[in-house]
């Protein structure tokens, strides 16, 4: 072999041992590689994910009282910034915040889950009572609760939420839903972001069949005290309902009865019931009618109050919506007037 052929096999040798050099080299480094990759998804993964709504309204009533209180008008009715986490696989986190008005918190609350049979929820969360209670201003179909649920469940400013333990869990599993649902709940009873004062616990529990995976029964009871322990008074209360939702047409309809005052003395039996549809036309559009029905004293016909609403909801994006509703309010009082009352409103999520 001659001196050239020499260098150039002595050249090939040594680019192949430099070749297989460096491919033992990045051999050695891809499991400290993989595993700097595992450490950083699992610090990223108990990091909280953030989200949001910005609710701006426009409203208008004939009633007097909008007009003395200044309702009528605009406002920004809801600035929401939400964090949800996991602390472990079976340990979850939220904090949601309102910064409307006055910063406060809604929402505080961890929640273990180590089967679907059963979860623990500990905080200041919305209460599973009723079905429409847990839905947030984001997917409800119209831009106010029902009547009932305004008087019956957030009847105390507490955003339909409260303090204390809650269990929940499901049974029967099928591929995208559970046969039977369960719900059971002990409260405070008191405002939101306060403490107990009065000595006693509420409770509530929900259970919810759903022979399908569009629809739903419920039955829900509530039992529990309001107010100072020196001046405490009953609220117990009873609903069920039904809900039939399979992604283009929902039909939900519930009755909800129980006492409502504000002393022991002046406990009053009340009622009401609704029946809301919304139906897509389109992707983006969709029409909302709702019969709306409260009675504030069931032995009396005057306090019964009738909203007929009609509403439709049109989606800028598949997070940004805008809702419009007109309301006919029909008073059984001969002495109060009938209203209308219009609202449009933004709600923008991210």
């Amino acid at each position: 072999m001659n001196s050239k052929n020499t260098v150039i096999v002595s050249v090939l040798f040594l680019c192949l041992s430099q070749i297989i050099s460096a491919q033992d080299s990045l051999s050695e480094k891809k499991p400290s590689e993989v595993d700097r990759i595992k450490i950083l998804e699992k610090a990223i993964s108990v990091l909280p994910k953030i989200s949001g709504l910005v609710n701006l309204r426009y409203q208008y009533s004939t009633e007097t009282d909008n007009y003395i209180s200044g309702r009528n008008g605009f406002d920004v009715r809801r600035i929401y910034l939400d964090f949800r986490g996991n602390a472990t696989k079976e340990l979850s986190y939220r904090v949601q915040l309102d910064f409307a008005t006055s910063p406060k918190i809604l929402d505080a609350y961890v929640e273990w889950k180590p089967s679907k049979y059963i979860g623990l929820q500990a905080g200041q969360f919305k209460t599973a009572y009723t079905l429409e209670n847990p839905y947030s201003p984001s997917n409800l179909e119209t831009a106010d609760n029902s009547q009932v649920i305004s008087k019956l469940v957030t009847d105390y400013n507490n955003n339909g939420r409260d303090i204390g333990l809650a269990l929940n869990g499901s049974f029967f599993q099928k591929k995208d839903y559970s046969l039977i649902e369960y719900k059971i709940g002990l409260l405070n009873g008191n405002n939101i972001n306060t403490t107990d004062n009065n000595k006693t616990k509420d409770v509530y529990g929900i259970l919810i069949v759903n022979p399908l995976k569009s629809l739903s029964l419920d039955a829900s009871l509530y039992k529990g005290q309001y107010g100072v322990e020196t001046a405490k008074y009953d609220r117990n209360r009873s609903s069920f309902g039904a809900k039939y939702d399979d992604g283009k047409l929902l039909v939900r309809a519930e009755y909800v009865a129980g006492e409502i005052g504000t002393t022991q003395a002046n406990l009053k039996d009340a009622r009401g019931y609704y029946i809301s549809t919304a139906y897509y036309i389109t992707d983006k559009l969709q029409p909302v009618l709702k019969y709306d029905f409260y009675q504030n004293d069931k032995t009396t016909s005057s306090s019964q109050i009738t909203n007929y609403v009609v509403g439709l909801n049109y989606w800028i994006t598949p997070k940004t919506r805008l809702q419009a509703n007109y309301t006919r309010k029909d008073n059984k009082d001969s002495t109060k007037q009938d209203t209308d009352y219009l609202v449009a409103q933004l709600l923008l999520c991210f």
